[in-house]
């Protein structure tokens, strides 16, 4: 059920969700850029690391368990004959990707604000029913653009070093 009130609030919404949008895009287009400033080393089996342990950051996969994981400072020698490969950086880099994986929207924070009142309506349960679905329906899309976007940034991580970075990503 939709009164004037409820059009204003889901027009606001649509803004909102708009300007949130875009936000997030000029953050995704900031993170690419900053992706080409990161000094990534690779390595794997054939052509293991040889550089300095002290302060790097390790991302890694091992074939044999199936598994990927992040090292501060150390790497551990592969064990079995199972393919070990990899991806070193220093704190900066770490840093630039930990900002990359911390895409967000406040857009439940900020919506809710313009929600209607409707203190002397006979219909308010019906109109509140009304907005929160247009809420939840605006964050529902919202989250799926993080999504995506999130898979656009390991897309590109994954061009540049053959491993999805962000999914390694782990605070230190």
């Amino acid at each position: 059920m939709k009164n004037s009130a409820t059009k204003r609030f889901e027009s606001k919404a649509a803004s909102i969700l708009a300007e949130q949008k875009n936000r997030i895009l000029k953050e995704v287009a900031a993170h690419i850029e900053a992706f080409a400033t990161i000094e990534f080393i690779k390595f794997t089996n054939e052509k293991p690391y040889a550089g300095e342990t002290k302060n790097k950051i390790f991302f890694l996969t091992r074939s044999e368990l199936l598994m990927s994981w992040m090292t501060v400072g150390q790497l551990d020698t592969p064990h079995g004959r199972g393919y070990l490969k990899g991806v070193a950086t220093d704190l900066d880099g770490y840093l630039k990707l930990r900002a990359a994986k911390m895409l967000y929207h406040d857009f439940d924070y900020v919506a809710p604000i313009y929600l209607p009142k409707f203190r002397k309506s006979q219909n308010r349960g019906k109109y509140l029913e009304t907005c929160t679905n247009i809420l939840n329906a605006s964050l529902d899309e919202l989250n799926e653009f993080i999504l995506v976007q999130k898979k656009v940034l390991n897309g590109k991580l994954n061009e540049m070093t053959g491993c999805s970075l962000l999914f390694y990503l782990r605070d230190i």
